[in-house]
């Protein structure tokens, strides 16, 4: 049994939890974020744009700060490594490129869900007033 299980461990290790971008955080003491919130966000289309993985690299190398607008699962194991709101890092990135596993649940069309820079920027400026 163990030799079918092997291959669907990646060699490439789990990246650790990314942090929550500051439109999506509780409050600036904590590292909390609000999932709820960025989920709902992430639901309106004109908030999301759509990356491949390369491109999420190489925008996150140009010094872009991307944000997942969706969870993202993969399956197996099944256990999230992005969550709405969090910002995604060169790591996980890596990681996904790496897996080799029947589906990834939250990609589109192997595409990242991601939050405009726009609304990013009205989401911080909406947390800022409320704060």
């Amino acid at each position: 049994m163990l030799k079918k299980v092997r291959p669907l461990t990646p060699l490439q290790p789990l990246p650790g939890v990314p942090p929550f971008h500051p439109a999506f955080r509780v409050n600036v003491q904590t590292p909390d974020g609000d999932v709820g919130r960025a989920r709902s966000l992430g639901y309106d289309h004109a908030n999301v744009e759509y990356f491949s993985l390369e491109e999420a690299e190489r925008q996150i190398a140009e010094g872009r700060t991307l944000v997942s607008a969706k969870m993202v699962t993969p399956y197996p194991p099944g256990s999230p490594v992005l969550l709405p709101g969090e910002e995604i890092s060169p790591a996980v990135v890596k990681y996904l490129l790496a897996l080799d596993v029947k589906e990834i649940h939250g990609l589109t069309k192997r595409r990242l869900r991601v939050f405009k820079e726009k609304a990013l920027a009205e989401e911080e400026l909406r947390v800022r007033a409320v704060r």
